[in-house]
């Protein structure tokens, strides 16, 4: 929560980027939040794994071209 909270902070224009917009209430928050956390802790266990890594964050990234997320 706090992550999502400090990129509003920072970015409030990202809250339309998420269909839980400012509601941490919502299943969509927790499912989110869970997809996120279990991204990081895959690019932790495989950093110095490459040839795992760098296919699964390409698809993370093509996930999220959909929504022209390309920073």
């Amino acid at each position: 929560m706090y992550f999502i909270d400090r990129l509003y902070e920072i970015a409030p224009e990202t809250k339309d980027l998420f269909p839980f917009g400012d509601d941490f209430t919502k299943p969509q928050f927790t499912t989110h939040v869970l997809n996120l956390m279990n991204a990081l802790d895959f690019a932790v266990q495989y950093l110095d794994n490459p040839d795992v890594l760098i296919p699964k964050l390409r698809e993370l990234g093509e996930t999220h071209a959909v929504f022209e997320l390309t920073d």
